[in-house]
């Protein structure tokens, strides 16, 4: 809680090669959920986050709240400001590798903007979560503002798709 993060940056952020820079990542690889975790309080300024986000939630992980945040970078390559991703084979698990009860609450997100693929840098996306609420939230001067999607739902990779998002 109330961590400031300032200046981190992807060496190469448009390259092909998918290279990222994450400010806060947490990633449920076991089968083992990553559980009860709150982001609150935190400050992430001028994150180029390149081919990744820059705070993430991915795989295993239930009862997670992201609240009182804000999200901006000034050079405007922020990329996806707050992701909740799911169904990527983070977890070997496939019914359990996607993030499960998230809160997603007055946190403010600017500035996002895609470095190698114009217009897909969103303020909040989940992609493959269930069970997610997203509430008096601010997303301004984004590429667009909250994304909801099942990139994987048709991956060999897929578990389940994309539920219960309430925003």
């Amino acid at each position: 809680n109330n961590f400031n993060f300032n200046n981190i940056k992807c060496p190469s952020p448009s390259k092909s090669n998918e290279q990222g820079a994450n400010a806060i990542f947490v990633k449920g690889s076991s089968t083992t959920a990553i559980n009860n975790i709150t982001i609150s309080g935190c400050k992430l300024k001028n994150i180029v986050a390149g081919h990744s986000e820059v705070i993430s939630v991915d795989g295993n992980c239930t009862n997670i709240t992201i609240k009182d945040t804000s999200v901006t970078s000034s050079d405007l390559k922020g990329n996806i400001g707050i992701c909740i991703c799911g169904n990527y084979g983070t977890c070997s698990n496939k019914s359990l590798d996607r993030p499960r009860h998230v809160t997603i609450s007055n946190c403010n997100v600017s500035n996002c903007k895609s470095p190698y693929d114009p217009g897909s840098a969103y303020g909040i996306y989940v992609d493959g979560g269930e069970d997610v609420k997203i509430f008096n939230n601010v997303v301004t001067n984004c590429e667009g503002g909250i994304e909801i999607g099942a990139e994987q739902h048709n991956s060999h990779l897929s578990g389940r798709e994309t539920e219960n998002i309430k925003v």
